[in-house]
Formats: C-alpha cells, sequence, structure tokens
C-alpha cells in the first residue's frame, strides 16, 4: 500500500474517531488566587490539561487574569468558557504582556515553583467548580506596569 493511501486512511480513521474540538468536555471554571491570604490582582492563571491514557491530545489550555478580588473565570484562547474536564497542571504567572506589541509590561515576579506549572495541579470536575483556589505564600515584591 502506498504512504499516501495510509496517510488517508489514517486520517479518515481518525477523523471518524471524533479528534475534534467535539471530543472534549469544557466546564465552567472559577476560583480565587491569594498571596499570604491577601487578594492576587493581576496575575495570569493557567490550567493546562494532562496527557491521560495513550492518546496525545489533550485539548485547550485555559486562562484568565485575576480581578482586583483574586477572582478569575477560565476561558480557552478559543473562547470556549471553562477548563476541559480532568487533571491540569496550573500555573501562576505576574508577567503581563502588551496585547498590541511583543512587549513586557511586568516582568515575571513570582517564583518559578508557582509560574512554571511544575507544582500546582488541579482536578477540574464533570459538574464545573467555583472553587479553584490558590493560596501562594511567600515574600515576593509585584512589580510595576512599565
Amino acid at each position: 500500500m502506498s504512504r499516501f493511501l495510509v496517510l488517508v486512511l489514517l486520517l479518515v480513521v481518525t477523523g471518524f474517531s471524533g479528534c475534534g474540538s467535539k471530543r472534549y468536555t469544557y466546564v465552567p471554571v472559577s476560583g480565587k488566587v491569594t498571596l499570604n491570604g491577601e487578594p492576587l490582582a493581576e496575575v495570569w492563571v493557567l490550567f493546562a490539561p494532562k496527557k491521560t491514557g495513550n492518546s496525545a491530545l489533550v485539548g485547550e489550555i485555559s486562562r484568565a487574569l485575576t480581578d482586583e478580588n483574586g477572582c478569575f473565570v477560565l476561558k480557552t484562547g478559543s473562547g470556549i468558557k471553562g477548563a476541559l474536564v480532568g487533571p491540569h497542571q496550573v500555573a501562576i504567572s505576574g508577567e503581563i504582556r502588551s496585547e498590541i506589541r511583543d512587549e513586557i509590561l511586568v516582568p515575571e515576579w513570582l517564583p518559578p515553583k508557582y509560574h512554571e506549572g511544575v507544582e500546582l495541579t488541579f482536578e477540574v470536575p464533570h459538574d464545573g467548580t467555583d472553587l479553584a483556589c490558590f493560596s501562594l505564600e511567600g515574600s515576593f515584591v509585584k512589580k510595576k506596569r512599565t
């Protein structure tokens, strides 16, 4: 069988097996970030789905910027509200970039254990949650916008 035919068959089979955005279940996710018990405003919260099973496909990352009360509501880059059901690595980042130019307005000021997405995890339940809360500890100085 030619490589082309194998490739076409592979594409057809994966197309019928549901390899698309409809394959994933996104549910509402919101929560709060605090630093030493105080609300943490203007930090990014990112939920990256963990790989489960044998599939290399994991779904879209969800993210949100916290408000003045440290609260956030997640959505994906394509605008889907919420996060994928299941386990996630979580990153919380203080770096703020310009939406217009590729320019850093606030450099990263949180330690790697928070912004590298290695230490923090969260399991998104099937019915969603408003209890995705993260309590950061330490003495960090928030940098000002440039």
